[in-house]
């Protein structure tokens, strides 16, 4: 089995780079970014060199696609969703991110240039606001104040925003006259929501509607995507395009009619896949993200992508497999950690003469398809895609056929 961590360690160090002048005067003591001091096309370089690397240990017969990046010469403001918390100093508060290097303590900020100017103009009112109306800001370690963080979602295409305050206890002190000059001088703002979660608990939260809409809409393509305050949306709408695009064609090159999706998400993926498929199933867990899919596929009209929510592992039953069928092939796109033991092990059995794995990690994809590789698959293709530029991730497609 691939050993991520020797992979890791060994990994060589990059190749001489073009040094760049990051746009962002926080870059070196922020977090959020990696490599804002390379230049992009270097990043992509070592992106894709890395990719190599990663995957050399399963065999070097399978073709490297062209790696998928930006087209313009220096991505910024691409991210339509982002998270900011807050510091306090001299009473008062501004909003901050996650020092580089330690996840745990933050730095207060004025500005950041991976989401847009809309919120950085957000966070800076609310951290104002904040201060002059004494909000309390909860420390994690004595289980002491009120305001957590705040999450602002973005429609790259639509111009839509959703804010949404996340805090330990509610009501919002002064949050009608929060909500009321919040949405006045932002137009732009057409959802606003108050979320509470208990102490330390980031899992079970409740959330309220405060103003406008239940969430905010995204153009991807031909299509119209719902976007609620919690579900799963690709972040960077700019390539999310791109990114189902070759996912859809790749469908098509297979000639596969019958397609499961599983970790569907909002079921944007399984969308795009419908123009070429006949039979679409879409499984996914996540009741926000099960609410969103449905909406997504009433609201753009499509008939054949059906909805199953439950795990992928309590989904497929053998009474399940037996009165689907088996697909012509199966698009995974699980979390971070990868796929289960249990999914690695009923894929092939299932029987699908193809498998599409999408992955925003690279390692657990690798290690999953090394044992996949053991188990009668072959890797036709692999692709990276950049979705996240000046940070050390990308996302990528793997093709295996039996």
């Amino acid at each position: 089995m691939l050993n991520v961590s020797t992979f890791l360690l060994s990994m060589p160090l990059p190749k001489p780079f073009v040094p760049v002048i990051p746009i962002c005067p926080y870059f070196f003591e922020c977090g959020g970014c990696d490599s804002q001091d390379v230049a992009y096309a270097d990043q992509i370089s070592f992106k894709e060199e890395s990719l190599k690397g990663l995957f050399g240990p399963l065999g070097n017969s399978f073709p490297w696609k062209p790696f998928l990046a930006s087209t313009e010469k220096y991505p910024k403001f691409y991210r339509n969703k982002i998270r900011f918390s807050f510091v306090e100093h001299d009473g008062v508060i501004y909003p901050s991110r996650h020092r580089k290097g330690d996840e745990k303590a933050d730095i207060p900020v004025e500005q950041c240039f991976l989401q847009s100017e809309i919120c950085n103009s957000l966070i800076r009112f609310t951290a104002s606001f904040a201060t002059t109306h004494n909000w309390s800001l909860y420390n994690p370690l004595t289980g002491t104040g009120w305001l957590k963080h705040m999450l602002v979602r973005e429609g790259k295409n639509t111009g839509e925003v959703l804010v949404c305050l996340v805090t330990d206890t509610a009501p919002i002190p002064g949050g009608t006259e929060w909500v009321s000059l919040l949405t006045k001088q932002f137009p732009n703002v057409v959802s606003v929501h108050h979320t509470t979660t208990n102490g330390k608990s980031s899992s079970e939260l409740t959330t309220k509607k405060l103003f406008g809409t239940d969430g905010i809409r995204e153009k991807v393509g031909d299509y119209i995507f719902f976007i609620s305050p919690h579900a799963f949306f690709q972040t960077n709408s700019r390539m999310i395009e791109v990114l189902y695009t070759t996912i859809r064609d790749t469908v098509q090159e297979n000639g596969a009619k019958h397609v499961w999706d599983l970790y569907a998400g909002s079921s944007t993926i399984g969308i795009f896949v419908s123009q070429v498929a006949n039979k679409v199933t879409c499984i996914e867990s996540n009741p926000a993200n099960i609410s969103d899919a449905e909406l997504n596929i009433s609201n753009n009209s499509i008939k054949n992508v059906h909805m199953v929510g439950g795990t992928v592992e309590k989904v497929l039953t053998s009474a399940f497999i037996k009165e689907e069928g088996t697909p012509d092939l199966i698009i995974v796109d699980p979390p971070r950690a990868g796929l289960s033991e249990h999914i690695k092990q009923l894929l092939p059995n299932i029987g699908p003469h193809s498998l599409i794995y999408v992955s925003c990690n690279p390692y657990t994809c690798a290690r999953d398809c090394q044992e996949l590789v053991r188990k009668g698959y072959a890797i036709q293709s692999v692709r990276g895609i950049d979705m996240y530029p000046h940070t050390l991730h990308c996302e990528m497609i793997v093709e295996l056929k039996k």
